[in-house]
């Protein structure tokens, strides 16, 4: 008996400290997503294009690589953070397309070129993890492109306005860097023009899909 009551206090006395060392040990540094950043972006987009005239109408897909710069401002609030979003990317994004008149018994053809693209989105996301440092976010705004259409020599082209949709994952690393996937969905809306010997009146409709990353800078405030 008095050998299990000296094992018990020896216990008890090395269990006493440990446990305290456990309760002083420090809370997980909780990352702040607030402030500013800078960086850049690279992907590759899928667009596709639809030129209408008369009745008829036809279209054809463009793609390439995209890449370009990206900045933005978040505010923090507990788990969620909200911000603004600015991106602008060049791109050699191209294409061809087809369009059939008189049941096809007529097919022009057309050449599609994509020169730059640019957003203005809102942000709201949700961070998870130990100390915050991975963010869910969906993000909607202004997309425009510079976008050119061109048959047999003749066509058309300017800057299309239009929104866009998306949403990632962003992922602190140390105090500064942030990296990102994410997912954009681009209705550029449409341009009407007029072009050939004898001008025709074509309607020119875009959207895009774009999947990209990011690697940016983080300005703590």
């Amino acid at each position: 008996m008095k050998k299990l009551l000296v094992s018990a206090f020896a216990l008890a006395a090395f269990a006493g400290p440990a446990m305290a060392a456990d309760l002083d040990a420090p809370a997980p540094i909780m990352y702040d997503w607030s402030g500013g950043y800078l960086g850049g972006h690279v992907g590759y987009i899928w667009a596709d294009a639809t030129v209408s005239e008369d009745e008829e109408s036809g279209g054809g897909d463009l793609d390439g690589i995209i890449g370009g710069i990206v900045g933005g401002w978040n505010f923090q609030s507990g788990n969620w953070v909200f911000g603004i979003e600015g991106d602008f990317g060049w791109t050699d994004a191209s294409g061809t397309g087809t369009l059939c008149q008189l049941d096809c018994n007529d097919v022009e053809f057309y050449s599609y070129d994509m020169d730059w693209n640019a957003h203005v989105r809102g942000r709201a996301g949700i961070t998870l993890g130990d100390e915050n440092r991975t963010l869910l976010f969906v993000a909607g705004g202004l997309a425009l492109a510079e976008f050119h259409v061109t048959e047999e020599g003749f066509g058309e082209g300017g800057t299309f306005t239009g929104w866009t949709i998306g949403g990632g994952v962003n992922q602190a690393f140390g105090n500064s860097l942030i990296a990102g996937l994410e997912v954009l969905y681009d209705d550029y809306g449409s341009k009407t023009y007029e072009w050939g010997i004898e001008p025709e009146t074509y309607k020119v409709d875009l959207d895009a899909l774009t999947v990209r990353g990011t690697l940016t800078y983080h300005f703590m405030h």
